[in-house]
Protein backbone atom coordinates (compact mmCIF):
# COMPACT_ATOMS: atom_id res chain seq x y z
CA UNK A 1 0.00 0.00 0.00
CA UNK A 2 1.45 3.77 -0.88
CA UNK A 3 1.77 6.30 1.51
CA UNK A 4 -0.65 8.26 -0.05
CA UNK A 5 -3.39 5.76 0.08
CA UNK A 6 -2.46 5.09 4.07
CA UNK A 7 -3.08 8.42 4.79
CA UNK A 8 -6.55 8.27 3.55
CA UNK A 9 -7.40 5.14 4.85
CA UNK A 10 -10.32 5.80 7.22
CA UNK A 11 -8.98 3.13 9.51
CA UNK A 12 -5.63 5.70 9.86
CA UNK A 13 -8.05 8.61 11.46
CA UNK A 14 -9.22 6.21 13.85
CA UNK A 15 -5.87 5.66 14.86
CA UNK A 16 -4.81 9.04 15.06
CA UNK A 17 -7.94 10.27 16.91
CA UNK A 18 -7.26 7.47 19.25
CA UNK A 19 -3.96 8.00 20.18
CA UNK A 20 -4.92 11.72 20.75
CA UNK A 21 -1.89 13.61 20.62
CA UNK A 22 -1.71 16.88 23.05
CA UNK A 23 -4.18 15.34 25.47
CA UNK A 24 -1.23 13.93 28.43
CA UNK A 25 -3.87 10.59 29.59
CA UNK A 26 -3.50 10.55 33.77
CA UNK A 27 -2.72 7.28 35.86
CA UNK A 28 -6.83 6.78 36.70
CA UNK A 29 -7.50 7.62 32.99
CA UNK A 30 -5.06 4.65 31.16
CA UNK A 31 -7.21 1.83 31.38
CA UNK A 32 -10.07 3.84 29.25
CA UNK A 33 -7.37 4.91 26.90
CA UNK A 34 -6.04 1.98 26.37
CA UNK A 35 -9.29 -0.06 26.27
CA UNK A 36 -10.06 2.23 23.26
CA UNK A 37 -7.04 1.82 21.75
CA UNK A 38 -7.79 -1.88 21.63
CA UNK A 39 -10.69 -1.83 19.77
CA UNK A 40 -9.25 -0.07 17.17
CA UNK A 41 -6.81 -2.91 17.06
CA UNK A 42 -9.17 -5.43 16.88
CA UNK A 43 -10.25 -3.51 13.34
CA UNK A 44 -6.92 -4.32 12.19
CA UNK A 45 -7.38 -8.09 13.47
CA UNK A 46 -10.52 -8.35 11.65
CA UNK A 47 -8.88 -6.88 8.27
CA UNK A 48 -5.67 -9.73 8.16
CA UNK A 49 -8.54 -12.52 8.88
CA UNK A 50 -10.74 -11.22 5.73
CA UNK A 51 -7.73 -11.35 3.92
CA UNK A 52 -6.69 -7.69 3.66
CA UNK A 53 -2.89 -8.51 5.76
CA UNK A 54 -1.16 -5.84 3.44
CA UNK A 55 -3.58 -3.12 4.30
CA UNK A 56 -3.33 -4.10 8.02
CA UNK A 57 0.34 -4.33 8.00
CA UNK A 58 0.72 -0.66 7.09
CA UNK A 59 -1.60 0.50 9.64
CA UNK A 60 -0.22 -1.61 12.21
CA UNK A 61 3.04 0.57 11.32
CA UNK A 62 1.29 3.68 11.71
CA UNK A 63 -0.49 2.12 14.72
CA UNK A 64 3.47 1.01 16.32
CA UNK A 65 4.99 4.43 15.92
CA UNK A 66 2.32 6.29 17.00
CA UNK A 67 2.15 4.67 20.17
CA UNK A 68 5.81 4.57 20.75
CA UNK A 69 5.08 8.67 20.07
CA UNK A 70 2.94 8.75 22.47
CA UNK A 71 4.25 7.04 25.42
CA UNK A 72 6.00 10.70 27.24
CA UNK A 73 2.19 11.51 26.94
CA UNK A 74 0.37 9.95 29.73
CA UNK A 75 0.99 8.15 33.05
CA UNK A 76 1.90 4.34 32.78
CA UNK A 77 2.40 3.12 36.51
CA UNK A 78 -0.26 0.63 35.96
CA UNK A 79 1.08 -1.17 32.66
CA UNK A 80 -1.96 -0.99 30.76
CA UNK A 81 -0.07 1.04 27.46
CA UNK A 82 2.84 -1.01 27.90
CA UNK A 83 0.70 -4.42 27.75
CA UNK A 84 -1.47 -3.04 25.04
CA UNK A 85 1.74 -2.29 23.17
CA UNK A 86 2.60 -5.96 23.23
CA UNK A 87 -0.29 -7.44 22.09
CA UNK A 88 -0.24 -4.66 19.18
CA UNK A 89 3.17 -5.41 18.52
CA UNK A 90 1.94 -9.38 18.05
CA UNK A 91 -0.79 -7.82 15.76
CA UNK A 92 1.80 -6.59 13.60
CA UNK A 93 4.16 -9.62 13.24
CA UNK A 94 0.70 -12.18 12.68
CA UNK A 95 0.28 -9.38 9.93
CA UNK A 96 3.67 -9.44 8.42
CA UNK A 97 3.54 -13.09 8.32
CA UNK A 98 0.00 -12.90 6.41
CA UNK A 99 0.74 -10.88 3.84
CA UNK A 100 3.85 -12.94 3.30
CA UNK A 101 6.97 -10.82 4.05
CA UNK A 102 10.62 -12.25 4.45
CA UNK A 103 10.74 -13.94 7.50
CA UNK A 104 14.94 -12.40 7.82
CA UNK A 105 12.86 -9.01 7.57
CA UNK A 106 10.97 -9.53 10.10
CA UNK A 107 13.47 -10.98 12.66
CA UNK A 108 15.92 -8.16 11.68
CA UNK A 109 13.10 -5.45 12.09
CA UNK A 110 12.00 -6.72 16.00
CA UNK A 111 15.77 -6.92 16.75
CA UNK A 112 16.13 -3.52 15.21
CA UNK A 113 12.89 -2.21 17.27
CA UNK A 114 14.27 -3.55 20.56
CA UNK A 115 17.88 -2.62 19.71
CA UNK A 116 16.60 0.94 19.66
CA UNK A 117 13.83 0.94 22.19
CA UNK A 118 14.12 3.82 24.98
CA UNK A 119 11.64 3.24 27.12
CA UNK A 120 11.44 -0.37 28.04
CA UNK A 121 8.67 -1.46 25.61
CA UNK A 122 10.64 -4.23 23.78
CA UNK A 123 12.45 -5.59 26.79
CA UNK A 124 11.45 -9.28 26.41
CA UNK A 125 9.70 -9.14 22.86
CA UNK A 126 11.54 -12.14 21.85
CA UNK A 127 9.23 -13.94 24.66
CA UNK A 128 5.92 -12.33 23.23
CA UNK A 129 6.87 -13.62 19.58
CA UNK A 130 8.29 -16.79 20.11
CA UNK A 131 4.90 -18.50 19.83
CA UNK A 132 3.61 -16.47 17.04
CA UNK A 133 6.56 -17.05 14.65
CA UNK A 134 6.26 -19.16 11.89
CA UNK A 135 8.94 -22.32 11.98
CA UNK A 136 11.57 -20.55 9.88
CA UNK A 137 10.83 -16.91 11.85
CA UNK A 138 11.38 -18.55 15.22
CA UNK A 139 14.42 -20.59 13.56
CA UNK A 140 16.12 -17.15 12.48
CA UNK A 141 15.36 -15.27 15.99
CA UNK A 142 16.57 -18.42 17.97
CA UNK A 143 19.73 -18.63 15.71
CA UNK A 144 20.27 -14.72 16.19
CA UNK A 145 19.95 -15.00 19.87
CA UNK A 146 22.35 -17.69 20.45
CA UNK A 147 25.21 -15.92 18.37
CA UNK A 148 24.50 -13.02 20.80
CA UNK A 149 25.00 -14.95 24.01
CA UNK A 150 28.44 -16.86 22.48
CA UNK A 151 29.57 -13.63 21.67
CA UNK A 152 28.60 -12.14 25.43
CA UNK A 153 30.15 -15.45 26.93
CA UNK A 154 33.25 -14.99 25.08
CA UNK A 155 33.63 -11.62 26.42
CA UNK A 156 32.39 -12.65 29.71
CA UNK A 157 34.96 -15.21 30.21
CA UNK A 158 37.92 -12.95 28.50
CA UNK A 159 37.20 -10.36 30.96
CA UNK A 160 37.45 -11.42 34.38
CA UNK A 161 36.51 -14.17 36.82
CA UNK A 162 34.11 -11.94 39.15
CA UNK A 163 30.87 -13.07 38.70
CA UNK A 164 29.06 -9.84 39.19
CA UNK A 165 31.04 -8.34 36.53
CA UNK A 166 29.28 -5.88 33.79
CA UNK A 167 30.38 -8.91 31.14
CA UNK A 168 29.56 -11.83 33.37
CA UNK A 169 25.91 -10.31 33.95
CA UNK A 170 25.17 -9.50 30.00
CA UNK A 171 25.71 -12.50 29.37
CA UNK A 172 23.64 -14.90 32.07
CA UNK A 173 21.01 -11.94 30.99
CA UNK A 174 21.15 -13.17 27.10
CA UNK A 175 20.74 -16.87 28.75
CA UNK A 176 18.22 -16.10 30.64
CA UNK A 177 16.18 -14.54 27.38
CA UNK A 178 16.79 -17.31 25.17
CA UNK A 179 15.67 -19.79 27.81
CA UNK A 180 12.27 -17.66 28.04
CA UNK A 181 12.08 -17.80 24.27
CA UNK A 182 12.18 -21.71 24.73
CA UNK A 183 9.67 -21.92 27.59
CA UNK A 184 7.58 -19.53 25.45
CA UNK A 185 7.50 -21.78 21.99
CA UNK A 186 7.28 -24.93 24.65
CA UNK A 187 10.40 -25.97 23.13
CA UNK A 188 12.04 -28.32 26.32
CA UNK A 189 14.82 -29.98 24.38
CA UNK A 190 16.27 -27.01 23.26
CA UNK A 191 15.85 -25.45 26.95
CA UNK A 192 17.28 -28.35 28.68
CA UNK A 193 20.15 -28.50 26.41
CA UNK A 194 20.90 -24.65 27.20
CA UNK A 195 19.93 -25.65 31.12
CA UNK A 196 22.47 -28.65 31.04
CA UNK A 197 25.25 -26.87 29.08
CA UNK A 198 25.38 -23.88 31.45
CA UNK A 199 24.34 -25.80 34.88
CA UNK A 200 21.18 -27.09 35.89
CA UNK A 201 19.15 -24.79 38.32
CA UNK A 202 16.49 -26.43 40.58
CA UNK A 203 14.21 -23.17 38.68
CA UNK A 204 15.53 -24.93 35.15
CA UNK A 205 14.16 -28.17 36.37
CA UNK A 206 10.86 -26.40 37.72
CA UNK A 207 10.23 -24.74 34.59
CA UNK A 208 11.46 -28.16 32.08
CA UNK A 209 8.71 -30.12 34.41
CA UNK A 210 5.97 -27.24 33.66
CA UNK A 211 6.49 -27.48 29.93
CA UNK A 212 6.41 -31.47 30.17
CA UNK A 213 3.64 -31.14 32.13
CA UNK A 214 1.77 -29.10 28.99
CA UNK A 215 2.13 -31.65 26.94
CA UNK A 216 0.73 -34.09 29.45
CA UNK A 217 4.19 -36.06 29.32
CA UNK A 218 3.85 -37.34 33.16
CA UNK A 219 6.96 -39.28 33.46
CA UNK A 220 9.83 -36.55 32.44
CA UNK A 221 7.76 -34.04 34.04
CA UNK A 222 8.07 -36.43 37.18
CA UNK A 223 12.08 -36.71 36.13
CA UNK A 224 12.70 -33.07 36.46
CA UNK A 225 10.67 -32.26 39.12
CA UNK A 226 12.55 -35.37 41.45
CA UNK A 227 15.77 -33.75 39.79
CA UNK A 228 15.25 -29.89 40.94
CA UNK A 229 14.10 -31.08 44.02
CA UNK A 230 17.38 -33.27 43.98
CA UNK A 231 19.50 -29.78 43.21
CA UNK A 232 17.21 -28.02 45.65
CA UNK A 233 18.88 -29.76 48.89
CA UNK A 234 22.31 -28.88 47.78
CA UNK A 235 22.60 -25.58 48.59
CA UNK A 236 21.07 -21.95 49.01
CA UNK A 237 19.74 -21.23 45.44
CA UNK A 238 18.28 -17.47 46.37
CA UNK A 239 16.55 -16.50 42.74
CA UNK A 240 17.60 -19.98 41.12
CA UNK A 241 15.38 -22.34 43.18
CA UNK A 242 12.12 -23.76 42.57
CA UNK A 243 9.20 -23.24 44.69
CA UNK A 244 6.45 -25.60 43.01
CA UNK A 245 8.54 -28.02 42.62
CA UNK A 246 7.45 -30.47 45.40
CA UNK A 247 3.77 -29.82 44.02
CA UNK A 248 5.07 -30.72 40.34
CA UNK A 249 6.27 -33.81 41.64
CA UNK A 250 2.54 -34.60 43.40
CA UNK A 251 0.91 -34.01 40.55
CA UNK A 252 3.51 -36.17 38.00
CA UNK A 253 3.02 -38.88 40.57
CA UNK A 254 -0.77 -38.73 40.61
CA UNK A 255 -1.05 -38.69 37.04
CA UNK A 256 1.14 -42.17 36.39
CA UNK A 257 -1.36 -43.24 38.96
CA UNK A 258 0.98 -43.76 41.75
CA UNK A 259 -1.26 -42.36 44.19
CA UNK A 260 0.42 -43.51 47.46
CA UNK A 261 3.44 -42.07 46.70
CA UNK A 262 1.56 -39.21 45.84
CA UNK A 263 0.21 -38.78 48.82
CA UNK A 264 3.20 -39.25 50.68
CA UNK A 265 4.79 -36.47 48.88
CA UNK A 266 1.98 -34.12 50.23
CA UNK A 267 2.49 -35.18 53.56
CA UNK A 268 6.12 -34.03 53.13
CA UNK A 269 5.30 -31.29 51.47
CA UNK A 270 2.81 -30.00 54.38
CA UNK A 271 5.41 -31.32 57.28
CA UNK A 272 7.84 -28.51 55.57
CA UNK A 273 5.42 -25.98 55.80
CA UNK A 274 2.41 -26.56 56.74
CA UNK A 275 -0.42 -24.32 54.92
CA UNK A 276 -4.16 -24.29 53.87
CA UNK A 277 -3.05 -24.65 49.83
CA UNK A 278 -0.61 -28.11 51.09
CA UNK A 279 -3.52 -29.18 53.26
CA UNK A 280 -5.78 -28.92 50.21
CA UNK A 281 -3.76 -31.33 48.18
CA UNK A 282 -3.24 -33.49 51.05
CA UNK A 283 -7.29 -34.14 51.50
CA UNK A 284 -7.97 -34.10 47.56
CA UNK A 285 -5.60 -37.09 47.66
CA UNK A 286 -6.18 -39.07 50.45
CA UNK A 287 -8.59 -42.26 50.58
CA UNK A 288 -12.28 -40.76 51.46
CA UNK A 289 -12.29 -43.01 54.61
CA UNK A 290 -9.45 -41.31 55.94
CA UNK A 291 -9.63 -38.19 55.66
CA UNK A 292 -10.45 -37.64 59.32
CA UNK A 293 -7.32 -39.07 60.55
CA UNK A 294 -5.37 -37.50 58.20
CA UNK A 295 -7.21 -33.92 58.98
CA UNK A 296 -6.11 -34.77 62.37
CA UNK A 297 -2.09 -35.49 61.72
CA UNK A 298 -2.41 -32.22 59.76
CA UNK A 299 -4.02 -30.22 62.49
CA UNK A 300 -1.43 -31.36 65.24
CA UNK A 301 1.29 -30.92 63.16
CA UNK A 302 0.17 -27.02 61.83
CA UNK A 303 -0.05 -26.53 66.07
CA UNK A 304 3.94 -26.23 66.01
CA UNK A 305 3.92 -23.96 62.80
CA UNK A 306 3.29 -20.66 62.23
CA UNK A 307 0.11 -19.02 63.94
CA UNK A 308 -1.17 -17.23 61.41
CA UNK A 309 -1.33 -20.88 58.91
CA UNK A 310 -2.48 -22.64 62.24
CA UNK A 311 -5.32 -19.71 62.27
CA UNK A 312 -6.07 -20.15 58.71
CA UNK A 313 -6.37 -23.93 59.04
CA UNK A 314 -8.93 -24.06 61.86
CA UNK A 315 -11.19 -21.60 59.42
CA UNK A 316 -11.19 -24.11 56.60
CA UNK A 317 -12.17 -27.16 58.75
CA UNK A 318 -13.88 -25.51 61.55
CA UNK A 319 -11.58 -26.49 64.67
CA UNK A 320 -12.73 -23.32 66.72
CA UNK A 321 -12.17 -25.37 69.76
CA UNK A 322 -8.59 -26.14 68.92
CA UNK A 323 -7.96 -22.71 67.52
CA UNK A 324 -9.51 -20.72 70.39
CA UNK A 325 -6.94 -22.42 73.11
CA UNK A 326 -3.69 -21.99 70.62
CA UNK A 327 -5.56 -18.27 71.05
CA UNK A 328 -5.40 -18.24 74.68
CA UNK A 329 -1.74 -19.44 75.04
CA UNK A 330 -0.59 -17.00 72.54
CA UNK A 331 1.22 -13.86 73.51
CA UNK A 332 -0.34 -10.14 72.45
CA UNK A 333 3.24 -9.82 70.55
CA UNK A 334 2.36 -13.29 68.68
CA UNK A 335 -1.48 -12.21 67.82
CA UNK A 336 -0.34 -8.45 66.83
CA UNK A 337 1.60 -10.67 64.28
CA UNK A 338 -1.72 -11.78 62.62
CA UNK A 339 -2.33 -10.00 59.47
CA UNK A 340 -6.38 -8.94 59.44
CA UNK A 341 -6.62 -10.95 56.32
CA UNK A 342 -6.15 -14.16 58.82
CA UNK A 343 -7.54 -12.43 61.97
CA UNK A 344 -10.98 -11.26 60.69
CA UNK A 345 -12.33 -14.59 59.69
CA UNK A 346 -10.83 -16.08 62.87
CA UNK A 347 -12.19 -13.48 65.28
CA UNK A 348 -16.14 -13.19 63.35
CA UNK A 349 -15.90 -17.46 63.42
CA UNK A 350 -14.75 -17.04 67.68
CA UNK A 351 -17.35 -14.77 68.22
CA UNK A 352 -19.90 -17.26 68.16
CA UNK A 353 -18.07 -19.81 70.22
CA UNK A 354 -15.43 -18.40 72.44
CA UNK A 355 -15.88 -14.89 73.57
CA UNK A 356 -12.52 -14.22 75.07
CA UNK A 357 -10.51 -16.06 72.30
CA UNK A 358 -12.63 -13.68 69.47
CA UNK A 359 -11.90 -10.53 72.02
CA UNK A 360 -8.59 -11.33 72.05
CA UNK A 361 -7.83 -11.13 68.46
CA UNK A 362 -9.98 -7.74 68.12
CA UNK A 363 -7.88 -6.36 70.13
CA UNK A 364 -4.20 -7.82 68.66
CA UNK A 365 -6.03 -6.54 65.59
CA UNK A 366 -6.64 -3.10 66.91
CA UNK A 367 -2.71 -2.87 68.21
CA UNK A 368 -1.43 -4.15 65.27
CA UNK A 369 -2.57 -0.90 63.13
CA UNK A 370 -1.13 1.57 65.98
CA UNK A 371 2.01 -0.30 66.11
CA UNK A 372 2.50 0.11 62.47
CA UNK A 373 1.34 3.83 62.81
CA UNK A 374 -0.49 3.77 59.29
CA UNK A 375 -2.88 6.31 59.86
CA UNK A 376 -5.21 5.55 57.44
CA UNK A 377 -6.89 2.47 58.80
CA UNK A 378 -7.28 4.45 62.49
CA UNK A 379 -10.81 3.52 61.64
CA UNK A 380 -10.53 -0.17 61.28
CA UNK A 381 -8.74 0.05 64.49
CA UNK A 382 -11.13 1.63 66.63
CA UNK A 383 -13.50 -0.94 65.42
CA UNK A 384 -11.64 -3.83 66.23
CA UNK A 385 -11.19 -2.14 69.77
CA UNK A 386 -15.37 -1.96 69.72
CA UNK A 387 -15.50 -5.15 68.94
CA UNK A 388 -13.72 -6.52 71.98
CA UNK A 389 -15.08 -3.92 74.29
CA UNK A 390 -18.67 -5.66 73.64
CA UNK A 391 -16.66 -9.30 73.86
CA UNK A 392 -14.95 -8.68 76.82
CA UNK A 393 -18.38 -6.67 78.53
CA UNK A 394 -20.47 -10.13 77.26
CA UNK A 395 -17.88 -12.48 78.53
CA UNK A 396 -18.12 -10.98 81.70
CA UNK A 397 -14.27 -9.87 81.43
CA UNK A 398 -14.01 -6.05 82.45
CA UNK A 399 -10.74 -6.00 83.59
CA UNK A 400 -9.61 -6.83 80.37
CA UNK A 401 -10.74 -4.30 78.81
CA UNK A 402 -9.51 -1.96 81.43
CA UNK A 403 -6.23 -3.59 80.78
CA UNK A 404 -6.53 -2.78 77.37
CA UNK A 405 -7.46 0.70 77.66
CA UNK A 406 -5.02 1.83 79.72
CA UNK A 407 -2.00 -0.14 77.61
CA UNK A 408 -3.61 1.97 74.36
CA UNK A 409 -3.29 5.25 76.52
CA UNK A 410 0.38 4.58 78.04
CA UNK A 411 1.49 3.31 74.37
CA UNK A 412 -0.28 5.34 72.02
CA UNK A 413 -1.48 8.51 73.66
CA UNK A 414 0.47 10.51 71.49
CA UNK A 415 -1.06 9.22 68.29
CA UNK A 416 -3.93 12.44 68.61
CA UNK A 417 -5.79 11.66 65.06
CA UNK A 418 -6.59 8.14 67.25
CA UNK A 419 -7.39 8.87 70.38
CA UNK A 420 -10.32 11.82 70.18
CA UNK A 421 -11.94 8.54 68.87
CA UNK A 422 -11.39 5.40 71.28
CA UNK A 423 -11.50 8.32 74.38
CA UNK A 424 -15.47 8.56 72.83
CA UNK A 425 -15.32 4.85 72.58
CA UNK A 426 -14.16 4.14 76.20
CA UNK A 427 -17.23 7.02 77.04
CA UNK A 428 -19.36 4.64 75.42
CA UNK A 429 -20.10 7.99 72.87
CA UNK A 430 -18.56 6.75 69.58
CA UNK A 431 -20.67 5.34 66.72
CA UNK A 432 -18.34 3.60 64.13
CA UNK A 433 -19.63 3.34 61.08
CA UNK A 434 -19.98 0.06 59.24
CA UNK A 435 -17.12 -1.24 56.58
CA UNK A 436 -17.67 -1.68 53.52
CA UNK A 437 -17.69 -5.71 54.48
CA UNK A 438 -19.69 -5.21 57.14
CA UNK A 439 -22.30 -3.47 54.98
CA UNK A 440 -21.98 -6.65 51.49
CA UNK A 441 -22.68 -9.45 54.74
CA UNK A 442 -25.34 -7.97 55.85
CA UNK A 443 -27.15 -6.82 52.51
CA UNK A 444 -26.52 -10.72 51.49
CA UNK A 445 -27.98 -11.98 54.66
CA UNK A 446 -31.06 -10.33 53.64
CA UNK A 447 -31.07 -11.82 50.06
CA UNK A 448 -30.63 -14.90 51.38
CA UNK A 449 -32.51 -14.13 54.27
Amino acid sequence: MTTRHIKCDPLRAEIETALRFGDFIRYDAMFAFTDELDQVERKLQALVTGGEAERALALYEVFLAGCYEKIEEGDDSSGDLGMFWDSLFRGWVLARQAAGCRADETVRLILKWKATDQYGFCYDIEKEVASILDAEGYALLVAQMQRSLQDKEATAQGATADKFSEPVIAAQIASAALKEVYRARGDAAAYAELAEREGLTPRDCERLAELEKAKRRWKPMLAWAEKGLELAATREWHGEGGHSLSELKMQALGRLGRKDEALAQAWQAFEESPSVFRYEDLIRLAPKAARGQWQERALARAESGHLDDFMELCVKTKEWERLASRVLASTEEALEGVSHYVGEPVARGLAKRNLAAAAAVNRAMGFRVLISKKSKYYGAALKNFKDAQALYLKADMEPEWKKTVARVRAEHGRKFGFMGGFERLVAGTLRVEPTFDDRVRARLKVLKG
